[in-house]
């Protein structure tokens, strides 16, 4: 009997998805690194480069964008990956100085997310803006946009996540949005006035011509706490946390349901003397299957070739 299997996980399984589809979307290819390793630099560089190589092996010179969470660690791994040619993105940005640090890490793209940044204003505020244009996270991310284009880096901005159609319309001016099916269609059929040009702002160009460039911020002793004011700080840990805490619970239950199809195979095949690797190969799960000794006790490891280098121990003698 089984009775705990600790299980490591990687996205990347999903290249093969990449590949299979790739002559039928345009554009780069984003895949994203394992949530539960946003603090720890090297495992982030480790499981890009995974992801880089399994890619290029069964996509060719196709462009591949990693996409990290944009804590401390992922954007020391993004400058790291950056400088051996890896295209990165960042996500989760939330201020300014965030996204100042981002460029400083050489990064090719960034993303802000609309509703975790507007929903974390109204909290702290105590209110609902009935109208988005008055929502201060609004301003945030076209300060971040305006800073880009009046420094003309070249890193591009994406916002995501939107809560309504009217915030696609005042963030027009960001390189690219991502949005849900439904609010694709409602653009296609309304009429949604979009925002001036950061020129026309005098706020949003005064901080965005205002805020340093080139910054020192990856350099400045004390790291990540010493970048933002308090209350930058304060935001942003907030959405960092809350954003990756649910992205993690979401991992944990993607574990458990290969570690239960693990389980489930073991126990057919004991059951009923077959090889489990030729009934998963069957499936189309393609395992390697090893048995080991620790410690005097038998331990079998199993490795799915569709999840490179991302295995499942079983460590408990069963």
């Amino acid at each position: 009997m089984l009775t705990k299997i600790p299980c490591f996980f990687d996205f990347t399984q999903f290249i093969e998805l990449a590949s299979a589809i790739g002559d039928r979307v345009p554009g780069p290819c984003y895949v994203t690194v394992n949530p539960l390793t946003q603090n720890d630099m090297l495992s982030i560089v480790e499981a890009a480069h995974r992801l880089h190589r399994t890619f290029t092996e069964q996509s060719g010179p196709r462009e591949l964008i990693v996409s990290i969470p944009a804590t401390e660690a992922g954007i020391l791994a993004a400058q790291a990956l950056e400088r051996e040619g890896i295209l990165t993105s960042l996500y989760l940005v939330t201020s300014l100085v965030h996204a100042q640090a981002c460029v400083e890490a050489g990064v090719s793209a960034i993303s802000v997310s609309a509703r975790s940044l507007l929903d974390l204003y109204e909290r702290k505020r105590k209110t609902v803006y009935q109208e988005p244009n008055n929502n201060p996270g609004i301003e945030v991310i076209q300060t971040i946009v305006a800073y880009f284009k009046h420094n003309n880096i070249r890193t591009t901005v994406t916002v995501t996540d939107f809560r309504s159609v009217a915030e696609i319309g005042l963030l027009s001016e960001c390189d690219a949005v991502c949005v849900s099916e439904e609010q694709a269609a409602r653009l296609k059929w309304s009429q949604v006035p979009t925002a001036l040009h950061y020129s026309e702002q005098p706020r949003v160009r005064l901080r965005a011509e205002q805020a340093k460039y080139p910054t020192n911020l990856l350099t400045r002793k004390g790291g990540f706490s010493t970048w933002f004011s308090p209350q930058s700080r304060s935001l942003t840990m907030d959405i960092l946390h809350d954003a990756l805490q649910i992205l993690q619970k979401q991992m944990i239950v993607l574990e458990h349901v290969v570690e239960e199809e693990i389980i489930r195979y073991v126990k057919l095949e004991k059951q009923s003397g077959c090889d489990s690797s030729k009934m998963m190969e069957a499936d189309g799960m393609w395992p390697h299957l090893s048995t080991t000794s620790a410690d005097g006790k038998e331990v079998e490891t199993f490795s799915l070739s569709n999840l490179a280098n991302n295995s499942i121990v079983m460590d408990e003698v069963f």
